[in-house]
């Protein structure tokens, strides 16, 4: 049994090395910037694609790691350069590489795209002398835009045409025509100098540890989740905040359900097809059937103050004059009174499921020849039923026991947000729906590792359970 425990957690490296590979590549495929997303609120976001917010972009680009390779190695083209990574805008990545991918010479891309930079620095720098001015240079700025996102020449052609249009007629930006002719003769040699070929061989490219993916690991590894893009608050404090209520609810939820599901499905198999048998069926799966949101929301209209009876409160987890000082029975019955409708919701869906599950293991075991071996011997009906049929009937209830690990801080998301309950079933549905990647990314690798947690939990008390199991054995 040991050995079979530890070639599971061994098990459990590689696959959590999977899991960690997937949460990297969704959140490095996250849309938007991450670095603007941490900069909002910041004065100098709105110039963060300018010069005067460059330095501010540069350093948070930094603390983020973003400013290294992304893996320890690379797959890509001949044509690629290996220090691609240091372009800091994913909108300038994406525009070289479609620009690579269109001609294949990162030398004379380079070149272009280093012209294309003093440019706009000194378009940037200008500083319009009167109101009409400044309309043409906001209206310039969108012309200046779409050169810079364009790669494809005839596009471009068109937008530097347009631009030294304006450059030549009006004073205030003279300066930037000698930079614009610049520009143009760049982009005349990487049309003439094409060498598209070079996407056609592969090339490698190694970095070392010293990368995205290693930082990100260690510092998971390390309980560092990164910044929530919300609050701008480390995530590792933010999870232990809301797991605590999540927690407390799951384990009251699942001690509920599984003490009042086992002893009715143990009871419907007993005395199966009598009228006890036929009422339970009908209410848990009455109760099965309805929606939780649904029940939520009549609880709260007849129970919380809605239309009807006032006894419990509609929303949180206690009294807004909730404090320390309380005693510790006052401070129970508050988040008792307050915790007594999402428990019951996310309970009652419970019944059915496991007093089904209880009832079909027991009816396959209660007629096996063992038990009736123990009734021949004269063994009295209690003694027959819960010692020698329910252990062996509880196997499939110690499978469902595996998937209650990560449920128990995975919290529910409806009944959490409905009850406005500060666990994770809500902390998650903000997360997305801010767009919050490095609380969801941290959710869901969590949430990864306590289901391996769990399926080893069942392996281990099945072996309990059930002595025919033996993983020592080949």
């Amino acid at each position: 049994m040991f050995r079979y425990i530890l070639k599971r957690i061994l098990f459990f490296v590689p696959t959590l090395i999977v899991i960690s590979l997937i949460s990297f590549v969704i959140s490095l495929n996250a849309p938007g910037d991450p670095v603007e997303v941490m900069m909002q609120g910041s004065a100098d976001v709105q110039n963060a694609n300018q010069e005067v917010g460059e330095k501010q972009y540069l350093q948070k680009r930094h603390e983020l790691g973003l400013d290294l390779p992304v893996f320890y190695f690379s797959l890509a083209s001949m044509a690629k350069p290996d220090t691609l990574y240091r372009i800091h805008k994913p909108s300038e990545r994406k525009m070289l590489k479609k620009m690579i991918a269109e001609y294949g010479n990162w030398q004379t891309i380079q070149q272009y795209f280093l012209a294309l930079k003093k440019l706009e620095k000194t378009f940037y720098n200008l500083k319009p002398s009167d109101e009409k001015s400044q309309d043409l240079y906001i209206k310039t700025q969108i012309k200046f835009s779409e050169l810079k996102s364009n790669y494809e020449y005839k596009y471009i052609k068109i937008n530097i045409d347009t631009l030294e249009n304006v450059f030549r007629k009006h004073a205030d930006f003279s300066t930037c025509i000698q930079k614009l002719e610049e520009v143009k003769t760049c982009i005349q040699e990487v049309k003439t100098h094409s060498q598209r070929w070079k996407n056609y061989i592969p090339s490698i490219h190694f970095y070392g540890f010293k990368n995205q993916y290693h930082r990100w690991l260690s510092r998971f590894i390390s309980g560092d989740f990164g910044y929530s893009y919300q609050d701008k608050r480390p995530v590792r404090e933010k999870i232990p905040e809301a797991v605590r209520w999540s927690l407390i609810i799951s384990l009251i939820s699942v001690s509920l359900a599984y003490t009042i599901s086992i002893p009715l499905g143990v009871h419907s198999a007993t005395h199966r097809n009598s009228l006890s048998d036929r009422i339970t069926t009908v209410v848990v799966f009455t109760l099965y059937s309805l929606p939780p949101f649904w029940i939520a929301t009549m609880l709260i209209m007849f129970f919380a103050g809605g239309d009807y009876l006032h006894w419990f409160p509609a929303s949180g987890v206690q009294d807004t004059m909730h404090n320390k000082d309380w005693s510790f029975m006052r401070r129970l019955n508050d988040w008792i009174w307050h915790l007594c409708l999402p428990v019951f919701c996310i309970t009652y869906t419970s019944f059915a499921f496991i007093s089904r599950q209880m009832r079909v293991g027991m009816l396959e075991n209660i007629r096996q020849d063992y038990v009736r071996t123990a009734r021949a011997k004269g063994l009295s009906e209690k003694t027959v039923v819960w010692k020698h049929a329910f252990r062996n009937s509880i196997i499939p209830i110690i499978t469902l026991l595996g998937n209650v690990l990560p449920a128990l801080i995975s919290g529910s998301v409806i009944i959490e947000t409905i009850f406005s309950i500060p666990g994770m079933g809500k902390l998650s549905f903000n997360a997305i729906h801010a767009r919050d990647y490095p609380t969801i990314i941290a959710v869901f690798t969590l949430s990864g590792f306590l289901t391996l947690l769990g399926m080893l939990l069942s392996d281990i008390l099945y072996a309990l359970v059930d002595p025919r199991i033996s993983f020592s054995k080949k």
